[in-house]
C-alpha cells in the first residue's frame, strides 16, 4: 500500500476514533483545532470540504509540521482520495453528520 493511501486511512481511522467535526461560517476553509475538533468552511463545495477535511486530519496527525508540509501531503493524498469512491464517501459522511454551528 501507498504512503497516500495510507495517510487517507489514518485520516478516516482519525475521523471514526470520534475527533468532533463542527461547520460553520469561518474567513478559512478549515481550522484546526488540535485535541478539541476541527471547523470546516459551510460555504465551501463539497470537494472543497473534503479536500480541506483531509487537510485538517493531516494538521492534527502531525501538529508539528509546517503548513507548506501539510498542503503538498494534502495535495498528493488528494490526487488519490478522489479516485477512491469509498474512502470520499467516508469523509462525505463525516461532514454530513457534523455539527453546524450556530444551528
Amino acid at each position: 500500500m501507498n504512503y497516500w493511501v495510507q495517510l487517507i486511512r489514518k485520516c478516516i481511522a482519525l475521523l471514526r476514533s470520534g475527533v468532533p467535526i463542527e461547520q460553520g461560517r469561518i474567513d478559512v476553509w478549515g481550522q484546526c483545532y488540535f485535541d478539541e475538533r476541527i471547523v470546516i468552511n459551510i460555504d465551501l463545495s463539497d470537494e472543497d470540504k473534503v479536500r480541506t477535511l483531509l487537510h485538517e486530519c493531516i494538521h492534527w496527525l502531525h501538529p508539528r509540521w509546517p503548513e507548506v508540509v501539510v498542503l503538498s501531503m494534502e495535495k498528493h493524498a488528494f490526487a488519490y482520495l478522489e479516485h477512491m469512491d469509498k474512502e470520499f464517501g467516508i469523509f462525505l459522511f463525516f461532514l454530513d453528520t457534523s455539527d453546524i454551528l450556530g444551528g
